[in-house]
């Protein structure tokens, strides 16, 4: 099961949890016809020690949404979770969004 987030959203998982996250780009920031090229995914700390797992980063079938899968991090932890896309338009743009992980015992 995925949950799909939205710019600036907050989520909460515990330590142990291996969650798939789905940025929805084209219900926000796209225009019609506009796709996703590439994808990049970075996680910076806010709070607390250690660092979140980050791993299958993908560009979502139809191109419009991104995903990752996201474990790890500290109780007590808040981690921003960033990802930097391209687009298919000429000339291409260059957009980034982020959203808040917090870790805390569930």
């Amino acid at each position: 099961m995925s949950t799909t987030i939205m710019s600036g959203q907050a989520v909460t998982q515990d330590p142990s949890d291996v969650r798939t996250y789905v940025i929805d780009w084209g219900a926000s920031a796209l225009d019609a016809g506009v796709l996703i090229v590439t994808s990049s995914f970075q996680v910076h700390r806010m709070y607390g020690s250690g660092s979140l797992s980050l791993a299958n980063a993908t560009i979502v079938s139809g191109a419009r949404k991104t995903s990752l899968v996201i474990s790890g991090g500290y109780l007590g932890g808040q981690y921003l979770v960033s990802n930097k896309i391209t687009t298919s338009e000429s000339p291409s743009q260059t957009l980034e969004r982020s959203f808040t992980v917090r870790v805390a015992d569930l």
